[in-house]
């Protein structure tokens, strides 16, 4: 839902402005801090273009509601570039927060208090896919804290013309890279679904993504589906 905005201005720094939000948001470089003060849903707020804004002072991206742990808070860099190499941070933790520099080029973050990502995520309702790439199976992605997780990604699939060679691929990804163990097929008509459980071992150093993909095997297995809830489940183990 659209931001309530409420600006009071502030010294921070080189000067700006606190702003207190309760809805997605567009900051501008005029904002100091943002304030997200009540939240009924997960919010985005993203950052303008770095190249406009040059090198600045943080963007400081506070958590105020205590809430963040039940509903996310997104900060997303716009279309063409990143925070720490991302399209997006979260902040999952209550009363979390982000510093988020521009250099003028893209963004980073100088302190992040934004928590450990939850370590399950959960979706429902039936996905497609007629891909023959990897891509990134609707909402199963989470970008934890530095180190090495043991990850099951999970759910139930069928294509809807099964045969010979023809199968849906499930697997882990982190850091943009497949944890080639992880890879499994499944091959089955929609009166028989196949569940399917993908596990992995994997590092990463903090601002890498860890997700779940899938793909069909080739272009005659018509289209893949995934059904009921699946689920990305993360268990740090050092």
């Amino acid at each position: 839902m659209p931001a309530t905005t409420t600006p009071i201005p502030i010294s921070l720094l080189t000067g700006g402005q606190r702003v207190a939000i309760n809805g997605d948001y567009s900051a501008n470089g005029n904002d100091s801090i943002i304030a997200i003060t009540s939240t009924s849903a997960p919010l985005t707020i993203t950052l303008p273009d770095p190249t406009t804004v040059g090198a600045t002072s943080p963007f400081n991206i506070v958590d105020e509601s205590g809430t963040a742990a039940t509903n996310t808070i997104t900060v997303a860099a716009p279309i063409g570039y990143t925070i720490n190499g991302l399209a997006s941070v979260d902040i999952v933790t209550n009363y979390g927060s982000l510093s988020i520099y521009s250099t003028g080029l893209n963004y980073f973050t100088s302190v992040n208090n934004a928590g450990v990502a939850k370590p399950q995520i959960s979706a429902t309702g039936t996905i497609t896919t007629t891909s023959t790439s990897d891509v990134l199976a609707t909402s199963m992605t989470s970008t934890p804290e530095a180190g090495t997780y043991l990850v099951y990604f999970t759910g139930a699939i069928y294509i809807d013309s099964p045969g010979s060679g023809y199968y849906a691929n499930m697997s882990i990804y982190a850091g943009g890279s497949i944890c080639t163990p992880s890879q499994i097929e499944a091959s089955d008509s929609v009166n028989y679904q196949t569940p399917f459980c993908c596990i992995g071992l994997v590092t990463v150093n903090g601002s890498q993504a860890i997700e779940g993909r899938w793909r069909r095997s080739s272009s005659g297995c018509g289209t893949a589906y995934m059904l009921g809830t699946r689920t990305l489940t993360l268990l740090k183990v050092a």
